[in-house]
């Protein structure tokens, strides 16, 4: 069972958006977001990948939100999304900004030790990969290895006596088509290697790719959040036009 309640939240501009997931059941969890207080939206799911959208005037502007979840239900990001296609970016799960978790919490101190060791954390996305290429070999090995301590059971089914029915062929046209010279070429060995093993190799590379890729993203969050945080400063600061 996943962790019961988790907060997040984020300063854009001076607006504080607050993220809370709460657990309903062991299968569901409700998810209510609000900005400075007032309710932008609700949603009870139990899906891994949760997308917010407002509704109401409270949530006018306020963007969009995508919530992550474990395979086994336990919070593992909030993320807000801005602008016009702000629902769409959420649902493909590009771009966004991080909401940073309530300090102290479980999550927090999760994500704590992933910033100060995060070739451990990549250590572990292609772990995921190796698993998934030796875990079905190892299940094979077994039922192969179950399968000769189980008796020989055979079964006397009957033959069921179908008809001798004797069809006329059908005289298809006989269409000779042109020969392509194709070039005489040999892939490299370590291609071919590749190619032949491709179910075995396509896992673990992807695992590598999604470590060094998410390892990026969050190292720029903190700007990005530094940012967001500074509008309203800014905003503040400048000169009166008038």
């Amino acid at each position: 069972m996943g962790q019961a309640v988790q907060e997040w939240t984020l300063d854009v501009g001076g607006s504080i958006h607050t993220v809370t997931t709460r657990e309903t059941s062991w299968t569901k969890r409700e998810i209510v977001w609000r900005r400075d207080g007032a309710l932008v939206a609700e949603k009870e799911s139990s899906e891994e990948k949760v997308v917010l959208t407002p509704h109401g005037r409270a949530g006018e502007g306020a963007g969009a939100m995508r919530l992550i979840f474990s395979g086994l239900g336990a919070p593992r990001r909030a993320v807000w999304f801005e602008g016009e296609n702000a629902a769409g970016a959420a649902h493909l799960g590009v771009g966004g900004v991080d909401l940073e978790p309530v300090t102290g919490s479980p999550l927090a101190l999760r994500d704590e030790r992933m910033a100060r060791r995060p070739r451990l954390y990549a250590a572990r996305h292609v772990a995921a990969g190796v698993a998934k290429v030796v875990l079905p070999i190892i299940g094979v090995w077994l039922l192969a290895q179950l399968a000769g301590l189980l008796p020989d059971v055979s079964l006397n089914v009957p033959s069921i006596p179908w008809p001798d029915w004797d069809l006329p062929s059908i005289p298809w046209p006989e269409i000779t088509l042109p020969s392509i010279p194709w070039l005489d070429w040999d892939l490299p060995g370590w291609v071919r290697w590749i190619l032949d093993h491709a179910k075995y190799v396509v896992p673990i590379l992807i695992g590598i790719g999604l470590a060094r890729s998410e390892i990026r993203r969050r190292a720029a969050q903190p700007a990005k959040r530094e940012e967001l945080r500074g509008r309203g400063a800014d905003e503040r600061r400048e000169p009166d036009r008038g």
